[in-house]
């Protein structure tokens, strides 16, 4: 196997940084740099999901955008399991919300349950009622303006604990699913990074040899977020693309990791230099192939659904 001609990129790259140690390592940083540079400075450009549609949908969808600005819709629910709709305290917990969700500069259209001519806003069997309302503005900017809204909803829930009061709709859902990636990806990042730092510490015996890999990793992990972000103007990206780059691309890089320990193990904490030098190519290459897996990927998307 040693004699095998070494065809493919990442071996070129190894063989060369070999040779030029210095090079190699001070480069591959100020790739990590500039990467991640340029993509701040470019953003990143996602698909508007009310004009990317094709087809007869995709254009009934362009023509609400552009002719019908419809705002973010939120509803607030008052169930009991014993009073009904004409109950005094289950109208009172009504007004309460009513009341309370007026009071915001963000908040037009409220409509409640026990208007005339809102019946339809009342269960058949008057347990439970929706107190209906907009959020003022573009519905693209609603998620930002629901925490006052939500909190003063929770607050008649507080005060009218025989009920269950909670709201939901356009703005609170995006609100909540946003806040469960953020929390999901934090926690992830907060215990994974420490985990693997420790697995890599003891197989190694030193700190500083288990740093190594985990630092490649990481600067591999942000240099592709900043590649990915400059061709965004011209294909523009998935929402997902974020969430799915944390996973993917993550995992990928340690799995490359966990590679280098079993198939070809190093002594990393008397040939640093060396480690860092059997890594580089890699890292460089696997966030060429997720930038390309994920452009290749959105071209796919968009030729499926063009009409036949």
């Amino acid at each position: 196997m040693s004699g095998t001609k070494r065809n493919n990129l990442a071996a070129r790259m190894g063989g060369w940084s070999a040779q030029h140690r210095k090079i190699a390592i001070l480069g591959w940083f100020a790739f990590v740099l500039v990467a991640f540079a340029l993509g701040n400075a470019t953003g990143t450009t996602e698909i508007d999901q009310d004009t990317s549609g094709v087809g007869e949908s995709g254009r009934a969808d362009r023509i609400l955008d552009a002719g019908f600005k419809l705002p973010a819709a939120e509803s607030v629910l008052v169930q009991s399991n014993t009073l009904v709709a004409s109950d005094p305290s289950f109208q009172s917990a009504v007004e309460d919300v009513v009341a309370r969700v007026s009071k915001f500069d963000e908040v037009k259209n409220v409509r409640s349950p026990l208007e005339p001519g809102n019946a339809g806003q009342i269960a058949e069997d008057g347990r439970a009622a929706l107190v209906e309302f907009d959020i003022r503005g573009d519905s693209d900017d609603a998620a930002d303006k629901i925490d006052s809204i939500v909190a003063a909803v929770g607050d008649v829930q507080k005060a009218h604990p025989q009920l269950f009061i909670g709201e939901f709709g356009d703005a609170s859902i995006e609100k909540e699913i946003d806040g469960a990636f953020g929390d999901d990806l934090k926690k992830a990042g907060i215990l994974s990074l420490p985990v693997t730092l420790i697995i890599l510490a003891l197989v190694f015996g030193a700190l500083v040899a288990a740093g190594i890999p985990l630092l490649l990793a990481l600067t591999g992990i942000i240099a592709t977020f900043g590649l990915v972000a400059l061709p965004s103007s011209i294909v523009p990206l998935d929402q997902s693309v974020e969430f799915r780059l944390h996973l993917i691309h993550t995992s990928e890089i340690f799995a490359l990791i966990d590679h280098q320990l079993i198939v070809q193990p190093v002594d990393f904490a008397a040939h640093r230099c060396d480690a860092i030098l059997i890594f580089q190519p890699r890292l460089i290459h696997a966030a060429l192939a997720q930038f390309e897996q994920l452009v290749l990927e959105r071209n796919v998307d968009r030729r499926e659904g063009q009409p036949k």
